[in-house]
């Protein structure tokens, strides 16, 4: 009876890390749209957000910068999962934002024209890699042909940048505008029903 809970408990333990492995590859998904959404809510609230980064310490910015670096939990259990989903978006947040309000020198190398083309150009090379790199499982002789057309990746980042990445960016910061105007006309209005 005994050997058959404890092989029952370690088949568990086992479908239990095979499930946390599987969730691994969507785990880097998961952080990356949090890690987006969070960006936007920051975008949105732009002004609130500045003003909360300010407030904090720098000595508790530095050691939340530390604690994104050593990364202190396994990727493949359920604490890294509410590490990485949880507490990585904000914690980058607070560290770009802190650096770019206190410091003027790191707000002039990330707003350089230099820094910027190597961002948009990495970003695009994320964006697009993946054709040019697949595995030979995955399509018929990808592994001989997409070298090949890695040359092609020089043309296809640019084209990328220019039609579709600084559009979809004048069309966010539109709908951030919007939704900037909305939220003060609707303070605005609900300062005069208060006063009245």
């Amino acid at each position: 009876m005994r050997k058959a809970k404890r092989a029952r408990s370690r088949g568990n333990c086992r479908r239990q890390k095979l499930y946390f492995k599987s969730l691994n590859h969507s785990g880097e998904a998961r952080t990356g749209f949090i890690c987006i959404s969070c960006g936007v809510l920051m975008a949105t609230h732009e002004v609130r957000a500045r003003q909360l980064a300010s407030r904090v310490p720098a000595l508790a910015v530095a050691l939340i910068a530390l604690t994104l670096f050593l990364h202190p939990v396994d990727s493949n259990s359920w604490r890294g999962a509410l590490y990485e989903s949880l507490l990585v978006p904000p914690a980058i947040s607070l560290v770009l934002l802190f650096s770019l309000e206190r410091g003027p020198w790191l707000r002039a190398v990330l707003c350089s024209k230099p820094f910027q083309a190597v961002g948009v150009t990495s970003y695009g090379i994320y964006l697009w890699q993946q054709f040019f790199t697949v595995r030979e499982r995955c399509f018929l002789f990808g592994s001989h042909v997409a070298p090949l057309l890695l040359p092609l990746l020089f043309f296809v980042v640019p084209l990328s940048s220019f039609l579709i990445e600084k559009p979809a960016m004048r069309y966010g910061r539109s709908l951030s505008q919007r939704a900037r105007e909305a939220s003060t006309g609707a303070r605005a209005t609900e300062e005069r029903l208060l006063l009245s």
